[in-house]
C-alpha cells in the first residue's frame, strides 16, 4: 500500500510539473506575442499589406506613366520626321514656330522623363535599403514564431498524451490501492484476532508462570520444613539418647499414675533447693540453639543454591554433550564414506530425552535402505565403524599421539590402502604408531621398525626411513 500511495504521489506530481510547464509555455508565448506587440494574425495581415503596399502602387502607376510617356515619344519622333520632311518641301513659317513649339515640348518631356527616372531610382532604393530588409525581418520573426508555435503544439499534444496515460495509470493504481486497503483491512482484523489470542495466551503464560513460583516457593517452604523437622528430629533423639532401652509403661491405673507423681515430688523435694543459674544456663543454652537453627537455615539455603548450581551444571553438561556429539557424528558419517566404499554410517543416541543416562550406538548401512547395528557386522565393517570413531574424536579434539596394534588386521586389500593413505593424510597432525604385518599399510610409513625373536630369547629392532 505505501509502495502504490508513494508511486501515485509521485504520478500527480509530475503530472503537476507537465501543466506547470504547459502553462509556462503558453506565458511565453503571450510574452512574446506582447514584447514584439503583435500577434501571429496580424503579422500575416501586415504581410499582406505589404504586398499591396502603396509605394507598389505607385511603382505601377510610374511604369504606367513610362510607358504612356514613351508611346508618346515615339508618336512625337513620328510626327518630327514628318514635319521635318514638310518642312523640307514647303518652308513654310508656321511651320517652323509649330516646330519649335514641339522641340521645347520634347525638351519638357526629357526633363519630365528624367525626373521620373530619379523617382523611380530613389523608390527601388527605398525598396532596396529600407522595405525588402524590413520584409525579410518580419518573414524572419513569422518563421520563428510559426516554428515555436508548431513545437509548442506538438508538446502540448504529447504532454496531453502523457496525461492521459498518467490519468489511466492513476485509475489503474486506484483500482489497486482500493483492493490492497480491503487486503490491509483483512490483515489488520487477523492480526487484531492474533493479538487478542496472543494477549490470551500472554495472560495464561502469567498466571503458569505464577503457579510455577508458587510451587517454587512451596517447594522451599517444604525443603526448610523439612530440614529443621530433620534437625529437630536429631536434636530430640540426642536428648533422648539417655533413655535409649527405657522400657515405656502401658495400660497403668490412674491411682498407680498419682501414687508415682506424689513419690517423684517427694524425690523432687529431697533434691533441695532450684539452682538459681540454671535460667543463665537455659540462655546460653538458648543462645546456642538460635545460632544452630540459623547455621541449619543457611545451610538449607546453601543446599539450595548448590542444588541449583548442580541442575545447571547438569543443563551445560548435556547442552555440551549434545553439541559435541553433533560434531563427532557428523565427523563420523564422513570419515566412515572415505575409508568405505559400500556403505554409510552414522551415530544415534539411545536416549535422546535424556542422553546422558543411556549410551551411543553405531548404525551403518550396507546395501538396501536397512541399517544394521554394529554387532551385526563383520569384523572388517566392525574395524572400519571403529577407525571412523577414532578419527571424527581427533577431528573435533585431536591427541598427540595414537597407538593402533592391528587394527588392519580384518580389512581387505582396497580398504587397508585407504586406511593407510587416510592415516597418512592425517600424520601431519599428529603421531601415529601402527603395529601392523600388512604391506599396504608399511608403505605408506614414514618409518618402518622390525622386531624379530633372537635364538637366544632377546628381541632384534631394525628400523629403516622410507
Amino acid at each position: 500500500k505505501t509502495t502504490l500511495e508513494k508511486r501515485k504521489n509521485e504520478l500527480e506530481a509530475r503530472e503537476y510539473e507537465l501543466s506547470k510547464k504547459k502553462n509556462s509555455f503558453e506565458g511565453e508565448i503571450i510574452k512574446v506575442e506582447k514584447s514584439l506587440d503583435f500577434d501571429i494574425t496580424k503579422v500575416k495581415e501586415e504581410k499582406e499589406d505589404l504586398l499591396k503596399n502603396v509605394v507598389f502602387d505607385q511603382l505601377y502607376s510610374v511604369e504606367q506613366s513610362i510607358e504612356m510617356i514613351e508611346k508618346e515619344i515615339n508618336e512625337l519622333k513620328k510626327q518630327r520626321e514628318k514635319m521635318k520632311g514638310k518642312l523640307i518641301d514647303s518652308r513654310d513659317p508656321d511651320v517652323g514656330n509649330s516646330l519649335k513649339s514641339l522641340e521645347a515640348k520634347r525638351q519638357k518631356t526629357r526633363e519630365e522623363n528624367i525626373q521620373i527616372q530619379t523617382d523611380l531610382k530613389n523608390i527601388d532604393m527605398q525598396l532596396t535599403n529600407i522595405y525588402h530588409p524590413e520584409k525579410e525581418k518580419y518573414n524572419k520573426q513569422i518563421k520563428e514564431l510559426e516554428d515555436e508555435y508548431a513545437a509548442l503544439r506538438k508538446e502540448d499534444v504529447e504532454l496531453n498524451k502523457k496525461g492521459k496515460v498518467k490519468q489511466n495509470e492513476l485509475r489503474l493504481m486506484e483500482s489497486k490501492e482500493v483492493k490492497f486497503q480491503k487486503e490491509y483491512k483483512d490483515l489488520f482484523t487477523r492480526r487484531t484476532k492474533f493479538g487478542d489470542e496472543t494477549r490470551k495466551i500472554e495472560f495464561q503464560i502469567v498466571q503458569e508462570e505464577g503457579k510455577s513460583r508458587l510451587i517454587t516457593e512451596r517447594m522451599n517452604d517444604v525443603s526448610i520444613n523439612r530440614a529443621r523437622i530433620i534437625g529437630e528430629m536429631e536434636g530430640l533423639n540426642k536428648e533422648f539418647e539417655e533413655f535409649k532401652g527405657v522400657e515405656l509403661r502401658r495400660n497403668v491405673p490412674l491411682e498407680k499414675m498419682k501414687e508415682d507423681i506424689r513419690k517423684f515430688e517427694k524425690m523432687l523435694s529431697d533434691l533441695g533447693n532450684v539452682n538459681l543459674r540454671a535460667l543463665e544456663v537455659y540462655e546460653s543454652i538458648e543462645k546456642e540453639y538460635q545460632s544452630i537453627v540459623e547455621k541449619t537455615e543457611r545451610l538449607a539455603r546453601e543446599k539450595e543454591d548448590v542444588l541449583q548450581m548442580m541442575y545447571e551444571i547438569e543443563t551445560r553438561k548435556k547442552d555440551l554433550f549434545m553439541e559435541t556429539f553433533n560434531i563427532i557424528a557428523d565427523h563420523f558419517t564422513r570419515i566412515f564414506s572415505m575409508l568405505s566404499t559400500k556403505g554409510q554410517a552414522l551415530l544415534e543416541l539411545e536416549n535422546k530425552e535424556d542422553p546422558l543416562s543411556e549410551g551411543v550406538e553405531i548404525k551403518v548401512r550396507l546395501t538396501g535402505n536397512k541399517f544394521l547395528d554394529i554387532k551385526s557386522l563383520s569384523g572388517g565393517e566392525k574395524a572400519l565403524a571403529a577407525l571412523a570413531f577414532i578419527f571424527a574424536i581427533q577431528e573435533h579434539k585431536p591427541a598427540s599421539f595414537y597407538l593402533m596394534d592391528e587394527v588392519d588386521a580384518a580389512l581387505d586389500k582396497k580398504n587397508s590402502e585407504l586406511l593407510s593413505k587416510f592415516i597418512a593424510k592425517y600424520a601431519d597432525r599428529a603421531q601415529y604408531i601402527l603395529i601392523s604385518h600388512n604391506d599396504q599399510v608399511i608403505t605408506e610409513a614414514n618409518y618402518i621398525y622390525g622386531v624379530s625373536m633372537q635364538e637366544n630369547g632377546m628381541s632384534k629392532v631394525v628400523s629403516l626411513r622410507v
